[in-house]
């Protein structure tokens, strides 16, 4: 691989086989224009001539023609050679690692040798059969692989002699491992594709065994054996297919995610050492401008003080001679003095600046090592997806090995239960017409049965029913006789209540008026006059009189009702027996007259 450097970027007018691939002719064929190509080109991979080889042309990667690692074919005048290349850096790259992910190495270390701002977008392209292919492209997956569209691509003309592509899907380089990531994500993506072929073709001979199962009407049995068995096959199919489109999204999705925060961090950490760069160029130059201001400002200071010293001395040098140039002196000290202290301020604040400029840097190299550091960490997460990725591979590969298996399997089971029908078919005709003559027979043996049985448990019904109705007419005729004595029993007890309501009523009335007779009139207590009270002798109650006061028991007043209640029902007397019930349950005076 020759490398180019900008300055030898090539020109139509410098070199008439201007080549993008091989240096061998224009890319399209065209033969070159006369004004100059606005393309960098960086590194050429191709072989030396003998031209160059002569020269001893530097070269950045050697080739060795024994080793078979990398075909290259070249089409001279019609003629194809084949030649074999080695390419190697260092063992930094495995032994599989092709011209592509070299090139964008390549392209990325030069790049970050010149120490410029860049952005880098990358396409990928094949050129086979005179058709221009995106490799980067996302492919669509159709059940027949001819209804696949293919984007279109066009291959045009800057209007400065050079060409580019149209249509391309471009992607943002950060580092040379997204972009093999990235590739790593498109081959996988290609292989679920086959893998989803595959399965589509897989369930579509299964709908078609399915097919030839339903059109069969005759064995029932032996059909929904075989259904059962091709829907087992096709459920496992299917859960399958889920867990390998879960695995896939989500290695892709882990995928996505590390690589969008490598974009992410490495773009910040580009973001802050851009900006610190800024504030440091801004603290050099506002330190040089003090520094260009203070000597400036310390250069006029002494001309003018110069230029006062001679005035003065011109003016006085005659009166105070001795005086001046001790005055002179005094002052020449005095400037001197301030200009020490001032040079003094300003190399303490440049050894200040220094001081923090060191700081800085100190800083910028220990985010540089965490840099380091969390990229190492990144690159063995990415080599341990990588491998978890290769074992899913391995098992998906197995499952599908088994899933087939299990479909050959259900293709001999369905040929053997097939030819098993056509024999049952042709043994069963008979013995199935001797099964329905005999149902026959048996159908109308129990449709003798069953009119006998009939006719019995109507009639069965018929006595039942009379029994029935003699049984209701019975109760009806007890419940009218119950209702009879219950109502000679309520209405001797509905007269009674009234009578005892008058009765309590009466009572009352005669209890009130007493009551009332007593309290105004006969316990008076004093009279108003206009003597002297005197006092007066009170007989107090004995203990018999207060015992006496006492209510009786409840089961004394229970008794007394009881008694009351039965000599009721023997005399009919109500009246007089309530009298004397009072009179036993209140024979104690209720007040004593003093007065």
């Amino acid at each position: 691989m020759v490398p180019i450097s900008p300055s030898q970027t090539p020109r139509s007018s410098d070199k008439a086989g201007r080549d993008l691939r091989s240096g061998e002719g224009s890319f399209n064929g065209r033969p070159d224009k006369e004004k100059g190509v606005n393309v960098q080109v960086i590194v050429r991979c191709r072989p030396l001539s003998e031209d160059e080889a002569r020269i001893h042309t530097p070269v950045v990667i050697s080739c060795n023609d024994n080793k078979r690692e990398v075909c290259a074919v070249q089409t001279i005048a019609n003629k194809q050679i084949d030649r074999t290349f080695l390419f190697d850096k260092n063992g930094e790259y495995p032994s599989d690692a092709g011209v592509i992910p070299r090139a964008v190495r390549q392209i990325f270390d030069i790049l970050e040798a010149q120490h410029a701002e860049y952005s880098m977008k990358v396409t990928f392209l094949e050129l086979y059969n005179e058709e221009i292919s995106d490799l980067l492209a996302p492919e669509e997956t159709s059940k027949f692989p001819e209804d696949k569209s293919k984007k279109p691509i066009a291959l045009m003309e800057d209007g400065k002699g050079g060409v580019f592509v149209r249509g391309l899907e471009e992607e943002i380089a950060m580092s040379e491992r997204i972009e093999r990531m990235e590739l790593d994500l498109d081959s996988r993506d290609k292989q679920l594709a086959e893998l989803q072929d595959l399965y589509n073709s897989q369930q579509q001979s299964t709908a078609e065994l399915s097919d030839k199962l339903e059109k069969t009407e005759l064995f029932k049995g032996i059909t929904s054996e075989a259904d059962a068995l091709l829907h087992d096959l096709q459920h496992s199919l299917q859960s399958q297919e889920k867990k390998l489109t879960a695995y896939a999204e989500q290695q892709r999705e882990a995928h996505n995610r590390a690589v969008e925060t490598t974009r992410s961090i490495s773009q910040i950490t580009v973001n802050f050492f851009r900006t610190l760069d800024g504030h440091a160029s801004m603290l050099g130059q506002i330190f040089e401008e003090a520094q260009t201001n203070n000597d400036q400002k310390l250069s006029e200071l002494e001309k003018k003080f110069e230029e006062c010293a001679a005035h003065e001395e011109k003016q006085l040098l005659a009166k105070v001679a001795e005086l001046l140039a001790g005055s002179n002196a005094r002052k020449k000290k005095l400037v001197k003095c301030a200009i020490v202290e001032l040079r003094e301020s300003t190399a303490s604040r440049t050894s200040k600046l220094q001081q923090e400029m060191s700081t800085m840097q100190e800083t910028t190299g220990s985010i540089k090592a965490e840099w380091t550091s969390y990229t190492q960490s990144a690159e063995s997460h990415f080599l341990e997806d990588t491998a978890s990725v290769q074992i899913g591979k391995g098992d998906m590969e197995d499952v599908l090995h088994k899933c087939m298996e299990q479909a050959k399997l259900g293709a001999q089971q369905w040929k053997s239960a097939q030819e098993s029908l056509l024999h049952l078919e042709k043994t069963n005709v008979a013995s199935v017409d001797e099964i329905v003559r005999g149902g026959m027979d048996t159908i109308d043996i129990l449709r003798g049965r069953f009119s006998s049985a009939v006719s019995s448990a109507l009639e069965d019904t018929d006595t039942g029913s009379q029994n029935l109705l003699s049984s209701i007419d019975r109760s009806l005729q007890l419940d009218h006789e119950a209702c009879g004595n219950l109502d000679s029993m309520i209405v001797p007890c509905c007269g009674d209540l009234r009578d005892l309501n008058s009765g309590h009523y009466h009572k009352i009335v005669e209890i009130t008026e007493n009551a009332g007779k007593c309290l105004l009139e006969e316990y008076t207590v004093d009279q108003p006059s206009c003597s002297t009270p005197k006092k007066r002798p009170i007989n107090p109650s004995s203990v018999t009189s207060i015992e006496e006061l006492r209510t009786p028991s409840f089961e004394e007043l229970l008794s007394v009702f009881w008694d009351a209640k039965s000599s009721k029902q023997a005399n009919g007397d109500a009246k007089h027996i309530l009298e004397a019930a009072v009179a036993m349950r209140d024979s104690r005076v209720p007040l004593t007259a003093l007065n």
